[in-house]
């Protein structure tokens, strides 16, 4: 019964209270919120300071220490989906968005720092891994784009914009942005800028 199953998740939280200290586990038969801090540490919490910590180097100009961070960011990142042993729990659904919009701000930030230390294999790889995720990101293919030009294979380049051009068509009826199409443009002439953002 309804009340039984009350009974149940108010011992187990007692005793997850008993372990982990009362503080963190807050509330009570109306429902319950688990605090951070302190002693106690989650690790999305981690990857979430460790992307700032590489968006606030690059702000510097600092790309190794931008990378080492956003690195260190993508290694808890790209263990799962989060919660993926509850994939149908709506309760579970806005955390698990936050969490892959925090995966995709690590690769942005890795590769940024990638392109700006010249490794252009290591933002060609994070691309990739986005456009795997979501074929129509498209600051993904132009960072695609980019690396592939940077390494002095613009004829790759070339073919990674026709590729996205042929789906956007496929998927959208429409053409890639505007700021891709003048990427392409950019890369045709040959008068790209040094690495630095994608929009370059």
């Amino acid at each position: 019964t309804p009340s039984h199953v009350d009974d149940n998740i108010a011992a187990l939280v007692s005793r997850l209270r008993h372990v982990l200290a009362r503080d963190y586990i807050q509330g009570g038969r109306g429902g319950y919120v688990f605090r951070t801090g302190g002693g106690c540490r989650v690790d999305i919490d981690d990857a979430e300071n460790l992307v700032a910590d590489a968006r606030h180097y690059l702000g510097r100009g600092d790309h190794a220490a931008a990378a080492t961070a956003a690195a260190a960011a993508l290694v808890i990142l790209d263990r799962g989906d989060l919660l993926e042993e509850e994939p149908y729990a709506d309760w579970a659904a806005p955390a698990r968005v936050a969490s892959r919009r925090l995966h995709r701000n690590a690769r942005e930030v890795a590769w940024t720092a990638a392109l700006g230390r010249g490794d252009n294999a290591r933002a060609l790889a994070l691309a990739e891994a986005a456009v795997a995720t979501d074929g129509l990101d498209e600051e993904a293919h132009r960072v695609r784009m980019l690396a592939l030009y940077h390494a002095g294979e613009a004829s790759r380049a070339l073919v990674a914009y026709e590729e996205l051009r042929a789906l956007v068509s496929d998927e959208l009826g429409a053409d890639p942005s505007l700021e891709t199409q003048a990427l392409h443009k950019r890369i045709l002439r040959g008068e790209v800028e040094s690495p630095g953002s994608p929009g370059t």
